[in-house]
């Protein structure tokens, strides 16, 4: 139970915040996103943090839940599986820094008038 409301969480702040950069720049697509971390610096923080928490480092609780499942693995002797969840940790880390990297850090500016959303959407 603990691993599925810790997943709920964690996903459940990307996808506002990615909604949040979506809603700013009138686009879903990275390549045309960039230096958004400054002007919308609450926005970048949120994803940062849900971002390192579904890549699995620590202290944040997507470490604990992957480590219990890879260990789980790793004890039950399934080689081939724990090589597989690895490579999927591996990829979902490096797809999701990418975001990060593009979308907050790029060098393309984003069109519009990016900003953070107002507080009635924030809670």
């Amino acid at each position: 139970m603990g691993k599925l409301l810790s997943g709920l969480t964690r996903r459940g702040g990307l996808f506002l915040a990615a909604g949040a950069v979506i809603h700013a720049v009138h686009t879903n697509d990275m390549g045309a996103m960039g230096r958004l971390g400054r002007a919308m610096p609450k926005t970048a923080i949120v994803f940062v943090v849900g971002t390192l928490a579904l890549a699995g480092v620590p202290p944040f609780a997507g470490f604990v839940s992957k480590e219990a499942i890879l260990g789980g693995v790793w004890e039950a002797g399934l080689r081939g599986p724990f090589v597989l969840l690895s490579v999927t940790v591996f990829l979902t880390a490096f797809y999701m820094f990418r975001a990060v990297f593009l979308t907050f850090f790029g060098a393309r500016g984003a069109g519009g008038h990016p900003h953070d959303p107002p507080g009635v959407m924030m809670g």
